[in-house]
């Protein structure tokens, strides 16, 4: 009889543990980065983005798709410029 190997697709992670950053007092005058990844996740961003702007006072918002720079390496020089251009960043929800 055959064997089948089940593997766990579960990585370790790199163990390294890091402080969250300090929390923002509020949006207002700040720079907030949206990362849409999800299929029709883009509409829901788009009207976060407005909401953060209009009733927030959010100075502008940053957006890109994609996974991050590990999984799209080409688009690093994108990236690390949304990130540094981020006070702050909405990289997306869980359900």
């Amino acid at each position: 009889m055959s064997k089948i190997a089940v593997l766990d697709p579960v990585s370790a992670g790199s163990g390294e543990v890091l402080p969250l950053p300090p929390r923002l007092d509020s949006v207002k005058g700040k720079s907030i980065g949206v990362r849409v990844h999800w299929t029709r996740f883009d509409a829901f961003a788009q009207r976060v983005e407005e909401v953060l702007r209009e009733k927030y006072g959010a100075a502008k918002t940053l957006h890109i798709e994609g996974r991050g720079i590990s999984v799209q390496p080409k688009r690093a020089a994108e990236w690390n410029q949304w990130m540094a251009g981020s006070d702050a960043a909405i990289v997306g929800l869980a359900a």
